[in-house]
Parts: C-alpha cells; structure tokens; sequence
C-alpha cells in the first residue's frame, strides 16, 4: 500500500518531466492515472484511461505525442504551483496541509538566435511576444470574457529594406521558415524569418517600399495583438441597468488582459523578450525550464 501510495503522489499533471532515454529531453505530464482531474479533463476524453503508475507525456519538439511513460521512471524537475493552491509535504502527502501564498518563478532561458541559455532569470522580467493567446481571461468595458481564438498583426522586413504589416496573420499562409523554433501558441516573434504567398503580401499594409514580387521572405520586426474572438461571460451591475453584450470579434488592442499573476503563467517552451533591464539580455528568448 505504501508503494502505491508513493507512486500516487510522485507525478501530478503539468509537471516538468525528465525523459528516462534521454536526460536531455524535457516533458510536460498530461495526466496521470488514477487522478480524476486528469481522466475527467476533455482534452483527454479520447484517450483511453490510463492505469495506476501511468502517465501521459508530451516531450518537448517532438512530433509523436503524447506518449505513454511509466511513473516509476520519471523524474520531476518543476511543479507548477498557483496562488492559494492546497499542498502538503511529498514526505507526507496525506498529512498537514497548507495553501500557496505566494509564487515567484526562475527560468532557465535559451535565446533564439545565439542558442545561449541563462540560468535563474526572474520571470517578472519576462514580457511574452504575443500576451493575448487562447484561454486569457480579458476585460472589456464593464465586461468580463475568455479569448477562444486570436491573431496577429506581424511587421515584416525584407532584405531591399522595405516593410510591411501583415493583419491577422495566418501561419499557413505566413509560414514561419524556421520550423525548428516553430511554437504553435506563438509561431511569430521578432527575428523569425517568414515566407508569404503574393496575396497575403499584396494585400498588406507597406509602411517603407512597396510589394515586389521578388520579396517573398523577410524577417518579423514586431508582433501586436489583431482580432480576437471571446466568449463574454459577465458583466458588473450599473445604475443604468443591463450592459449591452460586446461583438464577439473585438481588436484586441483594445482588450485589457487580467494579469495580476502574469509572472506565474510561463511554461517551458513559450517565447518572450526580457526586459531590458541590462542590454545585452534584450533578445527574442524560448524557456527551457522553470526550476
């Protein structure tokens, strides 16, 4: 009982994982068996249910997951942990329990064109490339909504010096050309090069030059938010009564994003830029891990 009890409590599920073929390899747990929180979430309801001492893993850059790993030979090397979030000791899971007061989170951070990592930079100084994704919870006026589907508006450079803002951007249309770094939540971010078909750049906003068919590649200047789609789901009470329900589709410049525990949200893989607080650090940058 002691054994399966261990077992029960080693692997939970957005756990930073260790691959037990490759030390180098880093995964994200899907879910565990035996944990209801993970079988009942209808992102796996068309798994089969796994048994006890098995997990589900997607491995970081790899195109064949998730895949299922024994417990027993996982080590865990973060555990995300929120604000006022049950825990116990893992000497003693059944015992005294207490709530997360507080979070601060360090990563170790690779930087997308040099491959250098930084370890044990706060996240605080971490800014995302592109802050509205799907699943952010976002106010509107006097109403409250969650972002279901969003785009981006990305400034392109190309090598004659000219320029252009691609709206919306679509990444099968504006496909980014190094697919090695490609990240399905943020596929553009400065420094990413990109080829676009002649409809996309034609019909683009040129803010230096103009199209030339020969400019079919080009180089992301900057990302900012294009048009999102939420799901409004309340609004506070005015003396005037009921407030008129915003349109779906929104610009989401105009979008204020609830952030009070930003600092929280990174995950290994996501792309930000660091604050320049020192300028050799101002670089586009992927999160390796959040020891």
């Amino acid at each position: 009982d002691s054994i399966d009890r261990d077992l029960e409590f080693k692997i939970f599920r957005e756990d930073i994982v260790i691959c037990p073929r490759d030390s180098e390899l880093l995964g994200v747990v899907e879910s565990v068996g035996g944990h209801s929180d993970s079988e009942d979430d209808g992102e796996n309801a068309h798994f089969t249910p796994l048994e006890k001492g098995k997990a589900r893993v997607s491995w970081y850059k790899k195109v064949d997951n998730p895949q299922v790993e024994d417990t027993r030979q996982l080590e865990v090397l973060d555990r995300a942990l929120l604000h006022h979030d049950i825990v116990a000791k893992t000497s003693d899971p059944l015992g005294q329990t207490g709530f997360i007061s507080r979070v601060e989170v360090f990563c170790d951070v690779r930087f997308v064109k040099t491959g250098r990592v930084c370890q044990r930079v706060s996240s605080r100084r971490l800014v995302p490339v592109q802050p509205l994704k799907n699943g952010t919870y976002v106010a509107y006026g006097d109403w409250l909504g969650k972002v279901e589907q969003c785009y981006d508006n990305v400034t392109v450079t190309f090598r004659d010096g000219s320029v252009c803002r691609v709206y919306n951007a679509d990444p099968e249309q504006l496909v980014p050309s190094e697919s090695e770094v490609l990240d399905e939540e943020c596929p553009f971010f400065p420094g990413v090069r990109v080829k676009g078909d002649a409809r996309v750049l034609r019909g683009a906003r040129w803010l230096k030059g103009e199209y030339r068919s020969k400019n079919t590649e080009g180089t992301v200047l900057s990302v900012q938010p294009g048009r999102a789609v939420v799901r409004w789901i309340t609004a506070s009470q005015t003396v005037d009564g009921e407030v008129a329900e915003p349109p779906e589709e929104v610009d989401g410049c105009k979008l204020r994003i609830l952030d009070a525990f930003a600092h929280t949200w990174w995950q290994m893989g996501d792309h930000g830029v660091i604050d320049p607080d020192e300028p050799h650090l101002d670089e586009p940058a992927t999160l390796t891990s959040t020891p």
